[in-house]
């Protein structure tokens, strides 16, 4: 005798369901004698004694809890200065043909306080500031791309390219290179 497609789903799913019943009635079993050993120790024994019992196995657990709870505290004190959700925006600083090198990054703490490092990237010359961000705003005045930088990193971070238009798509799988001919003299 063989099973066609059309019997072998139906066998296949009464096999499944009496597998399921048979694994629920032994997790019914081993509940019951678990419940019944429970009431058993309760029986034999005066409450004093087993809540006394069931007591001394929550003390390690307490003090494990208390271990818990001062290293969240320690975190949560150290939480408002950790950098989170960086703003990052790459731009062509002086218009040249080449690519977006400069760029600028803002990095704030849980207090919207940090700094914005713009590096603006030249032929001849490599210039970086750093300007100081206090509550999320700057008392120095920003450029465009650090005023973007700014507005991603306060709406929770992200990256930008100004300029991307500009930027050829790579013709083969990998990235362009920078500079071909290697390093600018």
């Amino acid at each position: 005798m063989s099973l066609t497609d059309a019997t072998a789903l139906p066998v296949a799913a009464a096999a499944l369901a009496l597998l399921a019943i048979v694994l629920g009635v032994a997790a019914l079993v081993s509940h019951r004698r678990t419940v019944r050993r429970l009431l058993g120790v309760l029986a034999r024994k005066d409450m004093p004694a087993a809540l006394a019992q069931v007591a001394a196995g929550i003390e390690p657990l307490a003090e494990r809890l208390a271990v818990l709870e001062r290293s969240q505290r320690s975190f949560q004190e150290r939480e408002p200065h950790r950098v989170s959700a960086p703003g990052l925006v790459h731009f062509q600083a002086y218009g040249n043909d080449g690519p977006p090198l400069s760029f600028s990054v803002v990095l704030l703490d849980g207090r919207r306080d940090g700094v914005i490092l713009t590096s603006l990237y030249g032929r001849d010359q490599v210039r970086l500031y750093a300007k100081p961000i206090h509550a999320g705003l700057s008392a120095v005045e920003l450029a465009a791309e650090e005023a973007a930088a700014l507005t991603l990193a306060l709406d929770g971070g992200g990256h930008r390219v100004l300029g991307a238009e500009a930027v050829p798509a790579p013709k083969t799988g990998r990235p362009p290179l920078a500079h071909p001919g290697g390093l600018p003299r």
